[in-house]
C-alpha cells in the first residue's frame, strides 16, 4: 500500500472527502483578545503598573493572571498619563454642576497652550460648562497635568 501525503494550502485545513475529491475549508481566524495582547506585552518581562497610590512601580510578570491586570502599562509615562486623565476627570466632575454635560473641551493650541474650545464631540474627554470653569481646572491641576492628559505622548 502506498501512502500519499497531501498538505492543505496555507490558511486551509482538511474538511472531508466527497465523491473522491478532497475538500479543504478555510481555517477559522482566531480573534485576538485583550488577554492575548497583554500576555505578549507583559509575560516574562519587566512591567510597569499603577500601584494603589497612583505611582508607577515595576515588577516581572510571569503568571498569566498577573499579565492581564488592567493597571499594567508599558512605561512609567503611561501610568503618569493615566493618573493625569483620572485627575482631570475627577476635577471636571467636581467643578461641573450635577447633570450638566457641558460644551467646552480642553485643547492644546498651536502655541502649546491649554485652552477651552466649544466642542460638540468630547471624544470621551472631560468637558466643562464654560471656559472659566475649564480655566479653574487648569488652575487646580496645573497646565503640565492637563497637557499630559491630552497629548498622545505615552
Amino acid at each position: 500500500m502506498k501512502t500519499v501525503t497531501i498538505t492543505a494550502p496555507e490558511g486551509y485545513e482538511f474538511d472531508q472527502i466527497k465523491d473522491g475529491d478532497i475538500i479543504f475549508k478555510e481555517k477559522k481566524k482566531r480573534i485576538v483578545t485583550y488577554e492575548d495582547v497583554a500576555i505578549e506585552l507583559f509575560q516574562g518581562k519587566t512591567t510597569v503598573y499603577a500601584s494603589s497610590n497612583g505611582t508607577a512601580s515595576a515588577w516581572n510578570t510571569h503568571r498569566v493572571d498577573c499579565c492581564i491586570a488592567s493597571n499594567n502599562a508599558t512605561s512609567s509615562r503611561q501610568v503618569e498619563k493615566l493618573m493625569a486623565i483620572n485627575k482631570l476627570m475627577n476635577v471636571a466632575k467636581w467643578l461641573n454642576p450635577k447633570g450638566d454635560k457641558g460644551k467646552y473641551a480642553m485643547h492644546i493650541n498651536d502655541q502649546g497652550c491649554v485652552e477651552a474650545i466649544l466642542n460638540s464631540h468630547s471624544y470621551g474627554l472631560p468637558i466643562f460648562v464654560d471656559p472659566p470653569t475649564a480655566v479653574r481646572a487648569v488652575q487646580i491641576l496645573g497646565e503640565n497635568v492637563i497637557k499630559l492628559a491630552l497629548t498622545q505622548d505615552y
